[in-house]
C-alpha cells in the first residue's frame, strides 16, 4: 500500500534529522523509499497518489482511478480518506531538510495542489466522501493531511494552503462544534452522526496548524 511506504519514508526522513551520527543511513533509507514509490507509478498524472500496487505488484490505478486515498483506500466500498496525500508531504518536507534536493519540495507542492482541488469545497474546506461515516479510522484522516500541509507551507509557503488551513479551522469552530464543544467529521457543519477522540483531535490538528499559519 501507498500509505505503508509514506509512513517509512516520513520515519525515516524524521530520524535523519534526530538521531546524532547516523544521518547518512537514515537519510539513504529515506532516498531509496522515495526513489522505489515514485518508480511505481503511485502518484497520478493529476498529482494525486493511488492506493498501492495489487498482488502481481502491478498498480491498482486501473482500479481505483476515481478513487484516491487521503491515507487509505478499502475496495470494498469505495471508502476515499485524505491520509494518502498528508503523509508523504511530510515526508517529503523531513528529507528535503537533511538532503536538499531540487526536486523534494516541487513534488509535494504537486500532491498538495492536487489535493486541495479533488478535497477541498468552494469555500476551500477539505472533505472525504465517506462523510459522515468515516469509520473506523477514516475520522483521523483529514487532520493528518492538514498537519502535514501546515508543515509543507512552513517550509515551500503558498497562498493556497494559508487559505485552506484557515478555512478549515474557521469553518470547524463556526459549524462543526456541538455545545459541549466537541467537533466532529464534517468540518462544513453539521455535526453529524459520530463525534468521538478521533473526529475531536483531526479537527484540532486543523485548529493548531491555523495558530502555525497566522504569522505567515
Amino acid at each position: 500500500n501507498s500509505i505503508t511506504n509514506e509512513l517509512f519514508l516520513s520515519v525515516a526522513a524524521h530520524l535523519a534529522n534526530r538521531v546524532p551520527g547516523r544521518k547518512k543511513y537514515y537519510v539513504s533509507w529515506a532516498q531509496k523509499e522515495w526513489d522505489w514509490f515514485t518508480a511505481q507509478a503511485f502518484i497520478g498524472e493529476n498529482g494525486t497518489i493511488n492506493d498501492g500496487l495489487l498482488d502481481n505488484c502491478q498498480n491498482n490505478g486501473a482500479l481505483c482511478e476515481q478513487f484516491f486515498w487521503s491515507e487509505y483506500l478499502f475496495l470494498t466500498n469505495l471508502e476515499q480518506v485524505v491520509v494518502n496525500q498528508g503523509v508523504v508531504l511530510g515526508g517529503l518536507v523531513e528529507l528535503n531538510k537533511a538532503a536538499p534536493n531540487d526536486a523534494y519540495l516541487p513534488a509535494a507542492n504537486k500532491i498538495a495542489k492536487a489535493a486541495i482541488a479533488t478535497l477541498a469545497d468552494s469555500n476551500k474546506v477539505i472533505h472525504e466522501v465517506c462523510e459522515p461515516q468515516c469509520l473506523p479510522d477514516g475520522t483521523q484522516f483529514k487532520g493528518i493531511f492538514i498537519r502535514n500541509l501546515r508543515m509543507l507551507h512552513k517550509a515551500s509557503p503558498h497562498d493556497l494552503y494559508r487559505n485552506v488551513i484557515n478555512s478549515c479551522a474557521n469553518s470547524i469552530w463556526n459549524n462543526d462544534r456541538n455545545e459541549k464543544g466537541q467537533f466532529g467529521v464534517n468540518w462544513a457543519g453539521p455535526i453529524m452522526a459520530v463525534v468521538d477522540a478521533s473526529t475531536h483531535s483531526s479537527a484540532f490538528d486543523a485548529l493548531v496548524a491555523a495558530v502555525a499559519v497566522s504569522g505567515s
